[in-house]
């Protein structure tokens, strides 16, 4: 599988839905989308409204090597780096408190230690070209080089599970990302991303869970805004 990994992944917007969620509309590489047919999920430059400038399409993704073996219907494993894994069991959508407890994994430095545990089959950028949204793609959500995380899942359901992946690199201080226009831009991981330590439904006024669509501005600051392709955001990498 060593020659099916990539070190960049697409941009699928600021909201975390799985790959099943026909309402991920937010960001170009869309749950369900279809360029052939056209529909409610599909995306070409015309549907970007805010701007291709503004709009990211790629991001850079941090190798984390092959994953270690593991046995059971839900592997996981400690003692491995926070960039390109998934810390596991960290975000909860029923009790509306996301993205923050994934966000507090920062404290966690560069590897994933006890009592945390890491999903083993989520190395960032593998088997990228089955369209995999937690190994293909990334969201703005949690600023470049933060942790990313995931709900409890079984061997064979990262492709549906809950997770928020983050761009991620080794260069000191942010990543490369290529936006619609095709520049490539620097950006800095204290780019501003909103309220990430707020509870999603204080954002929102939802007691519980995360909306599956909304329109307008993105939740996640100026980081979130780049993530849309029609939040009606005027907003650019300084």
């Amino acid at each position: 599988m060593s020659d099916r990994y990539l070190n960049y992944v697409g941009c699928r917007g600021d909201l975390m839905v799985t790959r099943s969620e026909p309402q991920d509309v937010r960001g170009v590489f869309r749950t369900g989308r279809n360029f052939t047919n056209g529909g409610p999920n599909s995306c070409d430059f015309s549907a970007i409204s805010d701007g291709l400038s503004n709009t990211l399409l790629w991001s850079e993704a941090a190798m984390a090597g092959t994953y270690p073996p593991g046995t059971g219907d839900h592997p996981t494993a400690s003692n491995l780096p926070v960039k390109g894994f998934l810390v596991s069991a960290t975000l909860d959508i029923a009790t509306g408190a996301y993205p923050k407890n994934c966000a507090a994994k920062k404290s966690l430095g560069t590897m994933i230690t006890p009592p945390e545990e890491a999903e083993i089959y989520s190395v960032a950028g593998m088997i990228i070209f089955d369209g995999c949204g937690p190994k293909a793609t990334f969201s703005s959500i949690l600023p470049p080089n933060y942790p990313s995380c995931s709900a409890p899942v079984n061997w064979g359901g990262l492709e549906s599970a809950w997770t928020i992946h983050t761009a991620s690199s080794y260069h000191p201080g942010g990543v490369n990302a290529a936006m619609a226009d095709a520049s490539v831009r620097f950006v800095s991981e204290t780019i501003d991303p909103g309220d990430i330590l707020s509870d999603i439904s204080d954002l929102t006024g939802v007691a519980t869970g995360f909306p599956a669509a909304y329109s307008g501005p993105s939740f996640w600051g100026v980081w979130g805004a780049l993530g849309t392709t029609s939040g009606s955001e005027n907003k650019s990498i300084q």
